[in-house]
């Protein structure tokens, strides 16, 4: 087909890196640079005063694309459950169900003295440079004020939404190949979304905090031991900022706010391994906050590179419960849950000018300033190149191990590993006892032996070779824009660089220390016993960097300096020419190492308020500090684009820009930045070609389509369904490529029918696709097309078939409905009130045009299914057990039908069904053990894969009584005083003596619970 050539020639002039002409990012913000324009001129300025607008626009895309890196690696739609003519996944497993919808979010700012700034969110899995570039190239053509120099574009680092936009090759191993398509629909999507937003300026003030925020993250890799010093190394799970930040943008006059910006440093990882195109994390905490707050919620990321969700109690206690990634979907509200929780208190904070930090709090403000500054530079002399599967030589030149960059990619293989261990083992000389030696005897001599060493990941991870730093000024808060993924040391690092305190520079996480003073904000988790290393004869002894291990490390004197040095050690000289040869070998001596930072304060261009903003604008990989760089080798040291120094590189850059906008002069360019602008000139020139590529090709092979079968219409209406369940309408609309249904749920209140859920995570869909035959094993998720079908879908007779479904629940949570937006934090839990419901659909068809569509309506309603079993006779008494569940046979883990028998395990008083029957095919029952230590009390419980929404689990008797029916028809109802029932047991005496023929149990209604719910079932047992 002509667009898949188009494709195949957009990724051959990436790679190949002569596609196109066009023009050039300049050295600086502050000069002239080429067309298309980085700096248009800024319309409609504000006489005075601060304004601010946001918009947010959808970017779902389309069903039949992988729903990100978690989704499985194959062809088709999630084990032949059906085929995509559209071809929209290559190389993943596409999505057949949209959890929740995916938006980008703009947020335009514009100061006193008329200079506007924007930030986009969106839920790419990574910044891509060119994306960027093409937005910027759009935005240019109209009036907005936005260019390049002042576009921040974050994205969310989903894993679990569509990522086509970048024609970097090695992304492809985590997600799918390149698509135009995607490329361009992003780019316009993005731009859409400013220009919205620019038309909503406003005037506004603004205030800003960091705020305590460690309970739905911990540290990635957490604590490890050097292997070739046996220095503690790694750093604390629960060692990750411990903060997040948020600006609150209000009306001055009602004190509304109208939106907040947040940066949370966190790996979105709630959702693994479906097939379920979603926001995960950042959307649920969106809905929640949208809703309780009344503004609109844009999400950027901090340092997700040392922050994931919680997997274990390593982080926390299992007794709080935070299994969050376990219990996929309705696991991303529990941490939503916490998270906004969090918000409200800081928000509160700026409100009452009461900070939980003051060294980070700006207060309310009006009349401000905005500024920004925007320069690209080159990768370090010593590194000109981004670099790919960084191996470090300690394993050569100790061990004569040798690594091999890319082999292994992303990491770096060392394939002689076992044949190393067995000289090691059997072998009176091993190559290190050679290597080692020499090695010792050249550094002594000063010869500049590297320390690491990669292949270079220009077209690989990166699109081009220039790194952008970008930094914003919004009044007296510092926005600092890492093209990384940021750790925890550089992001504290850098905050200390640019706040007003004076002597207090992060210099990085050190186990023989412990957490500063400064620090120790409150956690579940002390490591104040962790720390502390002491002198033991003419060495040191550490404890074990693992809280699980009561052992401690040995290492030399020198082990120890080094180890210090290699954290506190000032870093300034490294990038200096006349250092060039040794600036990547480190010294045998621990005084000459340089050191995780530059020691350099910028406290008289400081800032109130420093927010370290991480995956934005373009991707340089991780960025640990050298500390961590260099103790030992892991897939986060692997993807350091920038080698052992590149954090105290991008800080150097990013803290100046942030104080040059205060009078500092900035960060300088040197003659590579000024050779590297024909790499820019050529990334610009690409990102145009690309986007130009895509206006052409698209109109082109949308004009190939056929048009979408039969006409829209609804093919199963919706039933009547209690809590605990879920209520579905299937209907006929367009195809995965022409439509992707608006669904809303309405309730009946007051004679009106109110939007109460929507596709924020509320309402899921559903697409049957042309069907498929498997070829493979499941695990392989390869099938080809039904025959019959294509020829259907080409001729426009195949029928597109789509599934809603809502869910009606109770829940552990407090939550608010789409209808109740601003009315604040609820103080109950959520149950979903009982009435009159119907689906509204809106959607386009190619061939009908756009459609509306609303079902029927259905009831939700107080009676449900009551767990009741073993009715028996005692004498005069009725014996029965009512409302537990007694379970030996569990799911092991998450994601996995895998079961394992336990000891029988009691769930009640009363245990609420776990799944929802749904046509959508992706719920299943069975509930999943997490064991944490020995016994079962700090077992936990949950399912897996039963609903989207966070049921509750079990509840509580309100009343319980039983019924006698006589043979004649007369009826008698006995209830217990006493509801607290022992294992579920109940026992009842009837007023009147039980005769042969009678009925006793229990009768629709004889069984209340604490949510009002009365039972529908019946049990009876006939006296004989």
């Amino acid at each position: 087909m002509p667009f898949k050539r188009v494709i195949a020639t957009a990724v051959l002039c990436s790679t190949l890196l002569a596609c196109g002409q066009g023009g050039r990012d300049g050295l600086s913000s502050r000069e002239a640079v080429a067309a298309p324009p980085t700096q248009p001129e800024v319309a409609n300025r504000a006489e005075g005063g601060f304004l601010a607008g946001v918009a947010s626009v959808d970017a779902s895309w389309h069903l039949g694309a992988s729903a990100g890196q978690f989704a499985a690696t194959g062809v088709g739609i999630d084990n032949a459950r059906g085929f995509d003519p559209y071809m929209h996944s290559i190389r993943k497993v596409g999505s057949d169900i949209l959890g929740s919808r995916i938006f980008t979010r703009a947020l335009v700012m514009q100061g006193n003295n008329g200079k506007r700034v924007a930030i986009v969110a969106n839920d790419l899995y990574l910044p891509n440079d060119l994306l960027r570039r093409r937005t910027a190239q759009i935005l240019a053509q109209g009036d907005t004020g936005i260019g390049i120099d002042n576009l921040a574009i974050t994205v969310s680092h989903s894993h679990t939404s569509p990522f086509y936009s970048t024609p970097s090759w090695g992304t492809w191993i985590f997600q799918d190949v390149y698509d135009l398509r995607f490329y361009e629909y992003m780019a316009q999507r993005m731009a859409e979304a400013v220009t919205q937003a620019v038309a909503q300026l406003r005037p506004a003030r603004v205030g800003g905090t960091a705020f305590y925020a460690n309970d739905v993250r911990g540290h990635t890799y957490g604590p490890t031991v050097s292997p070739l010093d046996n220095t503690p190394a790694g750093q604390p799970r629960n060692y990750t900022t411990r903060q997040a930040y948020v600006m609150t943008f209000q009306d001055p006059a009602s004190g509304q706010p109208f939106a907040n910006w947040i940066t949370l440093g966190v790996h979105p990882e709630w959702v693994w391994g479906e097939e379920i195109m979603n926001g995960d994390l950042t959307h649920a905490i969106m809905r929640v906050l949208d809703r309780e707050t009344g503004a609109m919620t844009i999400m950027s990321q901090s340092e997700t590179g040392t922050s994931g969700p919680h997997k274990d109690q390593r982080a926390h206690p299992g007794s709080s419960r935070r299994e969050f990634q376990e219990s996929n979907l309705a696991g991303a509200d529990h941490a939503a849950r916490l998270f906004a929780d969090r918000v409200h208190t800081a928000l509160a904070s700026i409100k009452s000018g009461q900070a939980w930090d003051p060294t980070q709090f700006m207060p309310l403000q009006q009349d401000i300033p905005v500024d920004f500054f925007h320069q690209r530079f080159a990768p370090p002399t010593i590194r000109p190149y981004p670099g790919l599967s960084n191996c470090n030589t300690d394993q050569l030149y100790q061990r004569g191990n040798v690594g091999v960059p890319v082999v292994g990619f992303p990491d770096c293989e060392r394939p002689a590993e076992p044949l190393i261990e067995a000289f090691e083992a059997n072998s009176p000389i091993a190559p290190g006892d050679v290597t080692g030696p020499l090695t010792d005897q050249l550094l002594a001599l000063g010869v500049p032996l590297p320390t690491s060493y990669s292949a270079t990941a220009l077209t690989a991870v990166e699109e081009q070779a220039t790194v952008p730093i970008q930094a914003f000024r919004i009044g007296e808060t510092a926005l600092a824009f890492c093209p990384c993924e940021q750790f925890t040391d550089p992001a504290l690092n850098l905050i200390s660089r640019l706040n007003r305190v004076d002597g207090d520079l992060h210099t990085g996480w050190d186990w023989h220390l412990g957490y500063p003073e400064d620090l120790r904000k409150p956690t579940e988790v002390d490591y104040s016993e962790s720390v502390g290393c002491t002198r033991e004869g003419e060495g040191w002894s550490c404890p074990h960097p693992s809280r699980f291990n009561e052992n401690r490390l040995q290492m030399s004197d020198l082990a120890f300096r080094r180890m210090q040095a290699q954290i506190h050690n000032d870093a300034s000289g490294w990038e200096d020419l006349q250092n060039l040869l040794h600036a990547e070998s480190e010294p045998v001596e621990p005084a000459e190492i340089w050191g995780n930072f530059t020691h350099e304060e910028l406290t008289e261009f400081g800032y109130d308020l420093v927010i370290p903003v991480g995956m934005a604008n373009d991707y340089w990989g991780y960025m640990p500090a050298y500390r961590e760089y260099r103790a030992h080798d892991h897939y986060r040291k692997a993807l350091a684009g920038l080698g052992p120094h590149g954090a105290d590189f991008l800080n150097n850059r990013l803290a100046r820009a942030a104080a040059a906008l205060k009078g500092h002069p900035g960060p300088s360019a040197g003659p590579l930045d000024t050779v590297y602008l024909a790499e820019s000139a050529r990334a610009e020139a690409l990102a145009l070609g690309l986007g130009l590529a895509a206006q052409a090709a698209v109109p082109l092979y949308e004009a190939t389509l056929p048009n979408d079968g039969g006409q829209p219409q609804i093919l199963e209406q919706p039933q009547d369904i209690p809590r605990f369940a879920a209520a579905s309408v299937r209907f006929v609309g367009g195809s995965n490529y022409t439509d992707m249904p608006q669904v809303q749920v309405q309730r009946l209140i007051d004679g009106n029918w109110i939007t109460v859920g929507d596709q924020t995570g509320e309402v899921q869909l559903h697409l049957d696709f042309l069907g498929a035959t498997e070829i493979f094993a499941p695990d392989d998720s390869v099938s080809l097309p039904n025959p019959a079908d294509v020829l259907n879908w080409r001729l426009g007779q195949f029928e597109w078939e789509w599934t809603a479904s809502y869910e009606a629940f109770a829940s552990e949570l407090p939550l608010i409905e789409a209808h109740e937006r601003g009315a604040g934090r609820p103080d109950q839990p959520y149950i979903t009130p009982a009435g009159r419901y119907r689906f509204v659909i809106q959607g386009q068809h190619k061939g009908a045009g756009s459609y509306t569509l609303t079902s029927e309506s259905f009831a939700i309603h107080n009676a449900a299914e009551m767990p009741m079993a073993e009715l028996s006779l005692d004498g005069a008494e009725l014996r029965a057990r009512l409302g537990v569940t007694v379970i030996d046979t569990f799911k092991r883990g998450a994601g996995t039908d895998d079961t394992i028998e336990t000891s029988a395990r009691t769930f009640g008083p009363i245990d609420y069904n776990d799944v929802a029957e749904s046509p959508i095919p992706w719920a299943r029952p069975g509930k999943n053990i997490h064991t944490y230590g020995e016994g079962n009390d700090d077992d936990e419980f949950y399912c897996h894969r039963c609903s989207f929404r966070p049921w509750r689990d079990t509840g509580e008797w309100e009343r319980i009584c039983a019924s006698l029916v006589r043979a004649s028809g007369e009826r008698e109802q006995v209830c217990l005083d006493n509801i607290a029932l022992d294992q579920g047991q109940a026992r009842f005496r009837f007023r009147q003596a039980l005769q042969s023929g009678d009925t006793v149990g229990f009768a629709r209604g004889d069984l209340r619970d604490a949510l009002g719910q009365v039972n529908h079932n019946e049990l009876w047992l006939e006296i004989p």
